[in-house]
Parts: C-alpha cells; sequence; structure tokens
C-alpha cells in the first residue's frame, strides 16, 4: 500500500493536488442564493394555504354540493399552479373536482386546520397537497384539497445553481 501511494507521488513530480479551493465570497454568495430560494418556496407553500383557507371559508356558504363545483373551477382557474382542486366529504368522497384525478389517499384523515403534506410524487410529477377543513349546511363536515405542482417553482430554484469562479 505504501509503495502505491510513494508510486503515484512519484508519477505526479512529487506533488499531490489537495482539491480546489473556493473563495468565501462565492460560497457566501451561494449561500444567499440558496437561502432566498428557498424563502422563496415557503412563502409560495404559505400563500397556497391562504389561498386555499379562503376557498373553504367560501364553501361553508354553500348549503348543498351542487354549489361547489363552479367555486372549485374558478379557484383552479385563478391559480394555475394547482393540478388539482377538490373537496372531500366526511367519507373521503369528492363532491367536486377541477383538473386532475383526485387522490383522497394523499390528505390527512380529518385534519382540523389547513395544512401542506410533504413534498410527494403523484402521476410522477412532484406535488405538495394543501388542504383546509371546513363545515358547510347542517354541520356537515369536508376538506378543501388542491396539489401544488412543484414545478411551477421551477424558476425560484434556476437561482440556485453552482457558481463558478
Amino acid at each position: 500500500m505504501l509503495l502505491t501511494v510513494a508510486g503515484t507521488v512519484l508519477a505526479l513530480g512529487g506533488r499531490v493536488d489537495r482539491g480546489v479551493t473556493v473563495p468565501a465570497a462565492i460560497l457566501d454568495n451561494q449561500q444567499n442564493v440558496t437561502a432566498a430560494a428557498a424563502q422563496h418556496v415557503r412563502r409560495a407553500l404559505h400563500a397556497g394555504e391562504l389561498d386555499l383557507a379562503q376557498l373553504a371559508d367560501g364553501l361553508t356558504l354553500g348549503s348543498d354540493t351542487t354549489e361547489f363545483d363552479s367555486q372549485v373551477k374558478d379557484f383552479k382557474q385563478r391559480y394555475g399552479r394547482y393540478r388539482s382542486v377538490y373537496v372531500l366529504d366526511a367519507a373521503r368522497r369528492v363532491l367536486a373536482r377541477a383538473g386532475t384525478t383526485a387522490h383522497p389517499d394523499q390528505v390527512p384523515v380529518a385534519p382540523t386546520r389547513a395544512g401542506s403534506s410533504d413534498a410527494t410524487s403523484i402521476d410522477k410529477v412532484p406535488v405538495v397537497v394543501q388542504y383546509a377543513p371546513f363545515k358547510y349546511g347542517s354541520n356537515s363536515r369536508a376538506v378543501a384539497v388542491a396539489e401544488y405542482d412543484l414545478a411551477k417553482m421551477q424558476h425560484a430554484f434556476d437561482a440556485v445553481r453552482p457558481a463558478t469562479a
């Protein structure tokens, strides 16, 4: 083993490259850009939760589930970041839907407040499932759900590329 190391050092003319040293300014800049992109993602996901909670508040005014369709479709059209927007009843049946197929199995059972899942893959697309519970009619429970297409955030990640010297 020692002879192998000695032979390698001799072949390299007595020099062993210890790696490339990256200037601190470049590392600091990359860290700042990455932190800014992460902050953008957090804000975008939080804004999505707030928007969905507003949809849920609007759905509470409906006394009949047939009134949900137009609100869900309007929401999906207004916010293009979602692959699918739908409403689930307490039995996890889809009451209204706009966009791609609903995935009730990705939604927590009986959530008590608005929230988001961790990123997951649905139909080979990375999404965050956002949800907001609400009551309608004669105190029936339901959940407004939106599947946030993470590809819509690509511009936030475009700036986070390794810096070059």
